[in-house]
């Protein structure tokens, strides 16, 4: 007989409880309520969204199903693209940075939400500005990334 996602939420919680499962795996407990209200505090928050919410009375699927949805909250702005990692027909990721006073931080990476042609322009663009040495004020230790020349940080709007 196939559980609930609230059934198997509970047996989930019931086991880790038992066995004094700590960390890396962390149990999020339901909620229920005004789905709105919560994606509007996690937009406000600048949370990426709600990822997963499901169905209470669905049943276990393997597969993605209608039951399961990841709701984004769309966040903009403009960061300079410090780096990138090359796949074989684009980029696999970007690596953006933030100016903070004199010095050029790491913010983080993004690397999905484009098409291929889209990746493929922007490893064009990116091809004719690559520098043997990051501009970043504190250097990466990532042996796949290819630094960008200050000179040429292109910018391009990220939305998430």
């Amino acid at each position: 007989m196939a559980k609930s996602q609230l059934a198997r939420k509970e047996l989930l919680k019931e086991l880790i409880e038992s066995n004094q499962i700590k960390e890396p795996i962390l149990y999020s407990e339901h909620h229920e309520g005004d789905g709105q209200a919560l994606f509007e505090a996690a937009s406000r928050l600048r949370y990426e969204g709600i990822i997963i919410s499901k169905r209470i009375d669905a049943p276990y699927r393997s597969e993605r199903a209608e039951a399961w949805q990841k709701i984004k909250a769309v966040q903009k702005g403009r960061f300079p693209v410090v780096g990138f990692i090359r796949d074989p027909t684009g980029v696999a990721a970007l690596y953006l940075g933030k100016q903070e006073g004199k010095q050029l931080i790491y913010m983080g990476k993004v690397g999905t939400g484009w098409s291929r042609t889209t990746s493929r322009k922007i490893r064009d663009a990116l091809d004719t500005v690559v520098s043997p040495k990051s501009r970043l004020s504190k250097q990466l230790k990532k042996p796949k990334v290819l630094g960008l020349s200050r000179s040429s940080l292109l910018k391009l709007s990220i939305a998430t």
